[in-house]
């Protein structure tokens, strides 16, 4: 089978993986501190990671449909490789969210470079093939 978008797929997977990763880690914050369910505030320590997961998913929503438009019009490598910066710029905002607030800041610029280039990138490419 011959798939037209395969680094992008793996991207989108590795993604979904991390942020459920991130999940367990707010799961197990809340068994630590006895933080039941729904509540989403009580101990700093949690705070940090829940904030750490929910921040993420929020990216998320915004990143994957520029991801997979950028993959469509400019290319699946491309797109994979922004993907994985991504990744690695969102891992880095969560071990630095988890250990102290002020030390997401790397990781969130990281990860907002590829958010932004796949964005702005799409726009461009689609609005040049409106306009050819």
């Amino acid at each position: 089978m011959d798939f037209a978008y395969p680094w992008t797929a793996l991207v989108t997977l590795l993604c979904v993986l991390m942020i459920f990763w991130f999940g367990t880690q707010v799961a197990g914050r809340r068994g630590v501190h006895d933080i039941s369910a729904p509540e989403t505030s009580g101990h700093p320590e949690f705070e940090r990671y829940f904030r750490a997961h929910y921040n993420t998913l929020e990216q998320f929503a915004l990143f994957l449909p520029s991801l997979w438009l950028f993959a469509v019009l400019v290319g699946d490598q491309w797109a994979g490789l922004a993907g994985a910066v991504w990744i690695a710029g969102r891992l880095m905002f969560a071990v630095g969210y988890w250990q102290a607030p002020e030390k997401r800041l790397p990781g969130l610029g990281i990860s907002l470079i590829p958010l932004f280039i796949t964005s702005i990138g799409a726009l461009v490419f689609l609005i040049r093939s409106l306009v050819i």
